[in-house]
C-alpha cells in the first residue's frame, strides 16, 4: 500500500469515515476502492490485494481511508488479535459481525493514538520492506551455493 502522504493532521476523520465490509461473491463486481480480508483458517485477518473465495471485500469510501483500514487490518492480524474471536473446530473462521465489532473498537484506540499509531506503522514499513531485502538476499545466496557446489563437481 502507498504512503502517508499529508495523512496524519486528518487520520481521526479519515479512519472514522464509512467503510463497508461485505462477504467476497466471486463474479460480483467491486468498486475500485477496495481491499480483501482473508475469513478462513489461521490466517483470518490477513488484508489482501486480490480476492479469494475465503474473504470478506473491505469497500472504502477514498484512497486514504482504503489506506488507512488496510493498515489497521494489518496490525490486528499481525498482532493475532483475529485468533481471539476465531470460530470451528476443523478450520477456523471469522465471522463477519465480529470482524466489524473488532475493526469499531481497533478505530476508538487509533484514534486516541494518532502519532503512535503512525509512527508504528513506519517503522512496521521499514521493518518489512527490510525483511523483504534479506528474504531476497537469502535466496541469491542459496542459489550462489548450489553453483558453487555443482561447480565443486565438474
Amino acid at each position: 500500500m502507498g504512503g502517508w502522504g499529508g495523512l496524519a493532521h486528518n487520520f481521526k476523520t479519515i479512519i472514522m469515515s464509512k467503510f463497508e465490509l461485505v462477504t467476497y461473491v466471486e463474479g460480483r463486481e467491486y468498486p475500485q476502492l477496495t481491499f480483501y480480508i482473508l475469513n478462513r483458517g489461521w490466517n483470518s485477518g490477513k488484508p489482501m490485494d486480490k480476492p479469494c473465495s475465503n474473504c470478506f471485500v473491505c469497500i472504502c469510501e477514498s484512497e486514504d481511508s482504503k489506506h488507512s483500514l488496510y493498515w489497521i487490518s494489518y496490525t490486528l492480524w499481525q498482532a493475532k488479535q483475529f485468533h481471539l474471536l476465531l470460530k470451528g473446530s476443523v478450520i477456523p473462521f471469522l465471522s463477519i459481525y465480529d470482524a466489524k465489532k473488532i475493526y469499531l473498537k481497533s478505530f476508538a484506540t487509533v484514534e486516541a493514538n494518532t502519532i503512535d499509531f503512525l509512527t508504528g506503522i513506519n517503522l512496521v514499513r521499514k521493518l518489512e520492506e527490510n525483511r523483504k531485502v534479506a528474504e531476497r538476499q537469502m535466496v541469491l545466496l542459496e542459489q550462489l551455493k548450489i553453483t558453487y557446489l555443482r561447480n565443486l563437481l565438474k
